[in-house]
C-alpha cells in the first residue's frame, strides 16, 4: 500500500482527477460509468484527506443492471512540490475520521460477504467498515459537544484543557476567537481542546 506521485501535479489537479467521471466498456459489451456524487478535501497546505462518494452503473442493452456506491478515503500529501495519494475505501478501516456525516448516509452500510450479520471476524470487510463509521460518528459527536460547550463560555470563566495541553487551566478572555489567559500570557485555543 504505497504512495502514487506524478511529477508536477498540484493539489487541485489531483482532486479533479480523483473526482472525474469515468466511462468504459467491458469485454461483454456492458457500458460502465463511474460518477462522483460528492467530494471534499479536509486538510492543510501540505497534506490532507480526500473523501468522495462514488456510484458505478453498469448498463447492458440499455438497462441499468448493476448499481453500486462506495466511499473513497484518499490520503494526499505534497512531497517536493508534487502531490501524491494513497487511496482506500471504508472496508479497509482507515484511521481518518473527518468524513462528512452526510456521505455515510449516501452509501449503504457494508455487510459481511458471508451474509452473517454481526460478524466478528477480523478479516470481514463489513466489520471494518462498521467500526470506521462508528469512529466517524464519534468524532463528529465529540466536535459538536465541544462547540456547544464553547458557546456557553463567557469572559472570566475558568476552563480546563485536555491532557497534553499546556497550560491545562485558562481564564477566558475572548470567545470569538477562543482566547484564554494563564500566568499573564494569552493563549488561543480550539473548542475541541476543552476537557
Amino acid at each position: 500500500m504505497g504512495w502514487t506521485f506524478t511529477n508536477g501535479q498540484k493539489r487541485a489537479e489531483l482532486i479533479a482527477e480523483r473526482a472525474e467521471t469515468r466511462e468504459w466498456k467491458r469485454k461483454d459489451g456492458t457500458a460502465v460509468k463511474d460518477v462522483t456524487l460528492a467530494h471534499c478535501f479536509r486538510g492543510g497546505r501540505f497534506s490532507g484527506v480526500f473523501y468522495a462518494v462514488h456510484e458505478r452503473t453498469a448498463t447492458k442493452r440499455g438497462t441499468a443492471d448493476e448499481r453500486e456506491r462506495w466511499l473513497e478515503v484518499t490520503l494526499m500529501k505534497c512531497n517536493g512540490g508534487d502531490w501524491g495519494y494513497k487511496d482506500m475505501e471504508e472496508s479497509m478501516g482507515p484511521c481518518e475520521v473527518s468524513c462528512p456525516l452526510g456521505y455515510l448516509e449516501m452509501v449503504p452500510e457494508k455487510t459481511c460477504p458471508e451474509k452473517c450479520e454481526g460478524c466478528a471476524k477480523d478479516s470481514c470487510s463489513g466489520l471494518w467498515a462498521r467500526r470506521w463509521r462508528a469512529r466517524v460518528r464519534a468524532y463528529h459527536a465529540e466536535r459538536e459537544a465541544a462547540r456547544v460547550k464553547a458557546k456557553a463560555l463567557t469572559p472570566g470563566t475558568i476552563v480546563q484543557l485536555k491532557e497534553g495541553c499546556s497550560p491545562r487551566e485558562l481564564v477566558i478572555v475572548s470567545t470569538k476567537p477562543l482566547i484564554g489567559e494563564s500566568g499573564g500570557r494569552q493563549y488561543k485555543f480550539k473548542a475541541r481542546q476543552l476537557a
